[in-house]
């Protein structure tokens, strides 16, 4: 399925951003009961957030949604990623898998969670306007990690 996403403050948890500014809720969210929705497709995306330092990061990201339930997938990152922070080297990062993770559907059919990546980070809560095939379909998260700044817009490839 494809479809047009954006997604405001979604990545960190596809960076592994769960470091010294921020830390994760306890007990980390996640759905109450799945769904009947699926949200499957390859993503492309760009995102800008702050790094632990205090400066602008910008990151191209490929994100691999698949479905494997009702209401329940998986989903695999790949990032480049660039930084404005002079104390680190390189400032350019070719492309990398950050990882993989699990997400699930609420019962809503328009909420959801996709969860805490192999490499570390955070949940994220999402909220879609369509799913299911729905052409141009869109979906916004927010990280559930104390202190971080990020925006992200993906869309189908």
């Amino acid at each position: 399925m494809r479809k047009a996403c954006l997604v405001g403050f979604l990545l960190a948890i596809l960076t592994g951003a769960a470091g010294a500014h921020g830390t994760c809720p306890s007990p980390a969210p996640t759905c109450a009961s799945t769904g009947t929705a699926t949200i499957s497709g390859s993503y492309s995306c760009t995102m800008v957030r702050v790094d632990d330092s205090g400066y602008p990061e910008l990151s191209v990201v490929v994100m691999d949604l698949t479905n494997t339930g009702a209401g329940v997938g998986t989903f695999s990152v790949l990032s480049a990623q660039n930084t404005n922070d002079p104390n680190t080297s390189p400032s350019y990062e070719d492309f990398a898998s950050q990882g993989t993770g699990n997400y699930c559907i609420n019962a809503d059919n328009t909420t959801g969670y996709l969860g805490a990546i192999s490499v570390g980070g955070c949940p994220v809560a999402i909220a879609f306007a369509g799913a299911n095939g729905v052409a141009y379909a869109q979906f916004r998260g927010i990280n559930s990690t104390e202190n971080r700044v990020q925006a992200t817009t993906c869309r189908a490839q």
